[in-house]
């Protein structure tokens, strides 16, 4: 164990990666050195070791999204859903003590609940939109003012909790303007130079937003 703690995140990274794709070629193989890329993330708070997580394991992800049966029956975009797939995930795992999670399987076993989650409730808020159409229900622009006064409370709260200006600026870019990484990456090279920089930032971001309970109950308000 000593020895995993020596390596560092990018050969964990490396040895991590050579080990899943013995495993998806159905070699034996060594789950140590991904698992411990997982505890420096959720023990030690390493964002590199996000990055490196995400990098491994998102065509892992990748193909439990588009082989989700009501995944192509909403209107979505497999990487944003891998994206907050891993938001979520990140969330719920911290709300655990890590030993919680005693091996890798356990972890993604988790990970894919939460990506089953995201695409059942984007799949239930679809089928409700086409309820609310087809009978055409009076009060769907009361909901509809409700909700943006929900949506206005949120923003104003995310200003308080994101001290950073890139982290606000981030913030207004996805959240108002609706810019993809690729997008923001060209727009603010000086800040993040490529499209991953900005997933990492918004990832680092998305764990300051969820730890903050007045932010959450509204977004519960806002989405329930």
């Amino acid at each position: 164990m000593n020895s995993l703690k020596n390596l560092s995140v990018k050969e964990l990274k490396e040895k991590c990666y050579e080990q899943t794709q013995k495993f998806y070629k159905q070699k034996v193989h060594d789950t140590k050195y991904c698992y411990e890329l997982f505890r420096r993330c959720f023990e030690d708070d390493c964002d590199t070791a996000l990055s490196a997580i995400y990098s491994v394991y998102k065509p892992h992800v990748w193909h439990w999204v588009k082989n989700h049966k009501y995944f192509y029956e909403i209107d979505a975009i497999e990487e944003e859903i891998v994206i907050d797939s891993m938001s979520h995930f990140i969330f719920a795992v911290r709300r655990h003590p890590f030993s919680h999670f005693p091996s890798v399987g356990a972890l993604l076993a988790y990970w894919r609940i939460c990506v089953n989650s995201i695409i059942m409730t984007q799949w239930r808020k679809s089928e409700w939109r086409k309820t609310i159409q087809d009978s055409n229900i009076a009060f769907k622009e009361e909901i509809c003012y409700d909700k943006q006064i929900i949506k206005s409370a949120v923003w104003e709260r995310i200003q308080q909790v994101l001290k950073n200006k890139d982290d606000l600026l981030l913030a207004r870019l996805i959240y108002l303007y609706n810019m993809k990484p690729r997008h923001i990456s060209k727009e603010y090279p000086e800040i993040w130079d490529t499209s991953n920089q900005v997933r990492v930032a918004q990832q680092r971001m998305k764990r300051k937003l969820n730890r903050d309970k007045p932010l959450y109950e509204l977004l519960m308000d806002l989405y329930q």
